[in-house]
């Protein structure tokens, strides 16, 4: 059997980009794994880029998933999914790099030992300055010292009731499992992904964190992180979409219930108001931040990255 699945998501992708990842993928140590690379409808010739460059490292164990039409990062997901042999899978977007050569293997241990559904780790930013790299810590999600601490209770009111998601660029999932639950957001959410967490922390799913540094993501990148107003418009769409689902089919959860005052605040458009809605109206959400204001140390990774290593050659 495979051990993983790596699913690198491709969309209009920078070809520099595209080898970052490629590169952090085969660098890969001690576990067998395969690649998917999910194109969505890219109108340059990224895909071709990536295959061009496989070809040139001697690596052809990859599967195409190919879209005519853009159908979102969800869908593009699932439909990868389901050409997936790993018994794990790891979900990658185009500039996102796997922090060593050690990750899959040490993230398959955690997982084989603790038959977690999913397990996410630290993350180092990145992005291009000029004639440079910065690099810093990603302090996501807020109040790591609950998950090192295994504190469940205070996991679950600080995802479903506070909103402190964990960053989807840095998880990892069973397989089966993901394909499984994923199908309640496709036709539903169509980008986030990561707002599947919700689901597995209602229904129990195990969810393991991984002390390490597991990822580098390329800051600004993604559609939480985007500056672009077309990027933010989407994923308040999407926020409308998960409300719905949650509030449908979950509504008997007290935190799912707590959590919807908070998604109905961060759909204010002022962002005056909004703000004033969400430090007043929620004080568990203020406390979090507090906690993750005094656990700035327990982002930092002890280790520096092939990423850094590689660009300060």
């Amino acid at each position: 059997m495979i051990d993983f699945s790596v699913m690198v998501l491709i969309y209009n992708s920078d070809e520099a980009r595209l080898k970052i990842t490629l590169d952090s993928v085969l660098d890969q140590k001690g576990v067998n794994f395969e690649l998917i690379l999910a194109d969505d409808a890219s109108q340059n010739n990224s895909l071709e880029m990536a295959e061009d460059y496989l070809k040139e490292q001697g690596y052809n164990n990859y599967k195409i998933i190919e879209h005519p039409e853009n159908v979102g990062t969800v869908r593009n997901i699932y439909d990868g999914l389901k050409v997936a042999e790993g018994k794990y899978i790891k979900v990658i977007g185009a500039g996102d790099a796997l922090y060593n050569n050690d990750v899959l293997h040490d993230v398959k241990s955690v997982m084989d030992k603790t038959d977690s559904t999913m397990c996410f780790g630290k993350m180092r930013g990145y992005r291009e300055t000029g004639d440079y790299y910065e690099f810093s810590n990603v302090e996501l999600p807020y109040d790591i010292k609950a998950f090192k601490n295994g504190d469940i209770k205070k996991i679950k009111k600080n995802i479903l009731m506070n909103h402190g998601w964990i960053v989807g660029a840095s998880m990892f999932y069973n397989t089966t499992r993901f394909r499984t639950l994923l199908k309640e957001l496709v036709g539903r959410v169509k980008y986030c992904e990561d707002f599947l967490q919700a689901i597995l922390f209602i229904k129990g799913e195990r969810v393991e964190f991984f002390d390490s540094g597991v990822v580098y993501y390329e800051v600004n990148s993604g559609v939480s992180t985007s500056p672009n107003s077309g990027a933010r418009a989407r994923m308040l769409n999407d926020v409308r979409a998960l409300r719905k689902l949650l509030m449908k089919g979950y509504s008997d959860e007290v935190l799912v219930r707590k959590g919807d005052r908070m998604f109905a605040w961060q759909l204010i458009e002022n962002d005056r108001d909004r703000k004033l809605h969400i430090l007043f109206g929620n004080m568990s959400y203020v406390m979090m931040l507090i906690r993750s204001k005094l656990q700035t140390k327990e982002y930092d990774i002890s280790e520096e990255g092939l990423l850094e290593q590689k660009l300060k050659a």
